[in-house]
């Protein structure tokens, strides 16, 4: 299978009143693809490039932004059979042509004064989204719709998780006094 595209996309949200909400990029209206279209923040993977170094290049040069922790990290193939995704690939569907694109989505919670840590560099603007906005909106393509899809139950996972270890930590705590 030859891959076409490999891109490297960060994905910030911030949980607040049992919501989810996704930091989007508003592309330019004079954009390659997808002008004027809402889509991740991130782009192509250069050669000799780690996705993850990718991901944190694009993120400065895009927002003036270094993540604060590593984000969680995923890898989606858009097109590949349905039924046998390569390992530690995810299927999302055939998209746009029959040639895989790669694409290496990494997801952060960030804080409420996220928009004043970030200076928007490569776009029109950012927007917080949530799922059923995104579903609604006419101009984020099927593709980042699905991604968005597949990405609230593992946010939603992480946040259990980490409330489990929490609450775990704060009993030790109190068995201790």
């Amino acid at each position: 299978m030859t891959i076409v595209k490999r891109k490297a996309n960060l994905i910030p949200y911030l949980a607040k009143d049992g919501e989810i909400y996704f930091y989007l990029s508003h592309r330019s209206k004079n954009a390659k693809q997808f002008p004027d279209h809402w889509s991740f923040w991130g782009g192509k993977i250069e050669d000799g490039e780690t996705p993850e170094q990718a991901m944190l290049r694009e993120i400065k040069e895009e927002l003036d932004y270094t993540p604060n922790n590593i984000p969680t990290f995923c890898r989606m193939l858009e097109c590949c059979k349905p039924n046998d995704p390569p390992k530690n690939y995810h299927y999302l569907g055939q998209f746009y042509d029959s040639m895989p694109n790669e694409k290496h989505i990494f997801y952060t919670e960030v804080g409420k004064d996220f928009e004043n840590q970030i200076q928007i560099k490569e776009s029109q603007g950012g927007q917080f989204f949530t799922l059923p906005q995104i579903e609604s909106e006419p101009k984020i393509t099927e593709e980042d719709k699905a991604v968005i899809r597949f990405l609230v139950p593992q946010i939603s996972s992480d946040r259990q998780k980490a409330r489990n270890g929490a609450d775990s930590h704060a009993k030790n705590n109190l068995q201790k006094h």
